[in-house]
């Protein structure tokens, strides 16, 4: 098999760990159920639980708002680094 684009239903499913807008950050959950759009392979919308939440924090999410995304493991990894690199004075938007 050839290398093909990862597919947004390829990390939309049920066990996997995403994150998910909220106001205006991003929360990491994991998906707990999912819901494809009638007569279509495509995820329409995923139940969530946010990780640190309580189940009543569990709710359903649309896809198609933006609202989630893959974690940026990578991204994170490079801010704590970066920041062990520079002591103090960081510019806070």
């Amino acid at each position: 098999g050839g290398a093909v684009a990862a597919k947004e239903g390829e990390w939309l499913q049920v066990g996997s760990f995403v994150e998910v807008k909220w106001d205006r950050d991003w929360w990491h959950a994991s998906i707990k159920k999912v819901k494809l759009e009638r007569g279509s392979d495509k995820v329409e919308r995923v139940f969530v639980h946010y990780v640190g939440g309580t189940s009543s924090d569990d709710e359903w999410v649309p896809v198609v708002a933006s609202r989630v995304r893959p974690p940026r493991e990578d991204v994170r990894a490079k801010e704590s680094s970066a920041r062990k690199e520079s002591s103090g004075g960081g510019s806070s938007s």
